[in-house]
């Protein structure tokens, strides 16, 4: 990881996500991460809130997210408001998610390839990548 650190406050966070949420999709997966109980998980809702039908909001550590057919179902349902226009896809907690760095990535080759306009946002917490 490189030594230079690109930090934000939460309004600055706010002001470069919905800039960036103006690319076109699916331009880059945006991966934040920050110490628990900072608000990360109050920004993405909030974001959701304000996008309205474009948006969709899903857990990693909800109870759901470890049925098998979980992944598949949050893809289905992502690819599906990205058919009715850009859409974006806030994925919080997502390093519960087994193998999701991979399982990411392969969602995002798939994306590019078939240019489906969809936007990546992922929030683990600040200790996935330590």
């Amino acid at each position: 990881m490189p030594d230079n650190k690109f930090t934000l406050d939460y309004d600055g966070c706010r002001r470069l996500l919905l800039e960036r949420l103006q690319e076109p999709a699916p331009g880059r997966i945006q991966l934040l991460i920050g110490p628990r109980q900072v608000g990360k998980t109050t920004r993405l809702l909030d974001l959701t809130r304000q996008l309205g039908e474009a948006a969709q909001y899903v857990a990693g550590d909800d109870p759901q997210a470890g049925l098998p057919s979980f992944w598949e179902r949050v893809w289905t349902e992502a690819e599906a408001r990205a058919g009715r226009g850009s859409a974006i896809l806030f994925f919080d907690e997502i390093q519960h998610i087994a193998d999701w760095g991979r399982r990411l990535k392969g969602q995002y080759d798939r994306l590019r390839r078939l240019r489906i306009p969809l936007h990546l946002e992922c929030w683990p917490t600040g200790d996935v990548l330590a």
